[in-house]
């Protein structure tokens, strides 16, 4: 069969170091859409069935994950021209993974790892003062998480793009863009099996494994990602043809012959 390659599924990198370059890449890439999908439906929805929490609350979530996203994307684009691709990709995957770890500890196990503060039980026993003020603190660290998650996928989502151009000839650069798009966008449909792990054990342990999983893919960024920014333009020289050579210069030679002729007589 024609293989992973030959159906257009692998991008065709510069050379061999390369081709594991925008392997890592895609992979990271499908791993960002994970953590992205994770934001935008598990998150959500962990925090109004679990912690209640209203309409209002969770607007301001996603704000402040798109917010944070939008800013930090700007920054490392500008940046990494400058500085490289691989760390702000390894530090996007570390702090999607931070993120991931601040929902389900600051936010998850009913307030059990939070020092100092009531459980969720405790808290329904004393009263509704003590819930609130629960909520308000996992409410809190909710916020803490998005913004960590924002700028983790900022980090990321436009300095791998142009990583994939830093690794590809201008003739494959389409094929190569398209490539990590795919496997990147697989990474909206891989989320859906956090719901599946959520659902075997609880939503804390799916976010934190998938936080784990985070981890491992920064270190194979950072081990296997080589950088390869600025693919200079080769040197071109323009021929002139013999012929041409011969019809610019057959104007002079005639003159000088004539007068060579017009000297002799």
């Amino acid at each position: 069969g024609q293989g992973v390659g030959g159906l257009g599924l692998a991008p065709r990198a510069r050379s061999k170091k390369g081709g594991r370059s925008t392997l890592v890449l895609c992979v990271a890439g499908m791993a960002c859409n994970m953590v992205a999908s994770l934001a935008w439906g598990m998150l959500l929805s962990w925090a109004r069935d679990l912690l209640l929490i209203p309409g209002p609350g969770r607007d301001l979530m996603a704000s402040t994950y798109q917010f944070m996203m939008a800013a930090t994307l700007l920054l490392a684009a500008h940046t990494s021209d400058h500085t490289g691709r691989c760390w702000w990709v390894v530090g996007g995957l570390c702090c999607s993974a931070a993120g991931l770890l601040t929902a389900a500890c600051g936010a998850g196990f009913q307030g059990q790892l939070l020092l100092g503060v009531p459980t969720a039980p405790a808290a329904l026993a004393a009263g509704d003062a003590e819930q609130h003020s629960l909520q308000l603190l996992q409410y809190g660290y909710l916020q803490l998480a998005s913004c960590l998650l924002g700028m983790g996928t900022g980090f990321m989502y436009g300095t791998m793009a142009a990583a994939v151009v830093d690794h590809s000839f201008p003739s494959n650069q389409a094929i190569n863009m398209a490539t990590f798009r795919f496997w990147r966008d697989l990474g909206y449909a891989l989320g859906s099996f956090a719901g599946l792990a959520a659902d075997a054990s609880s939503t804390e342990v799916s976010m934190l494994c998938f936080g784990a999983l985070s981890l491992v893919i920064a270190c194979s960024v950072a081990i296997w990602y080589q950088e390869a920014r600025g693919v200079e333009a080769p040197n071109v020289t323009v021929a002139v043809p013999p012929s041409i050579d011969a019809a610019l210069a057959e104007p002079e030679n005639d003159e000088v012959v004539q007068r060579q002729s017009l000297l002799r007589h």
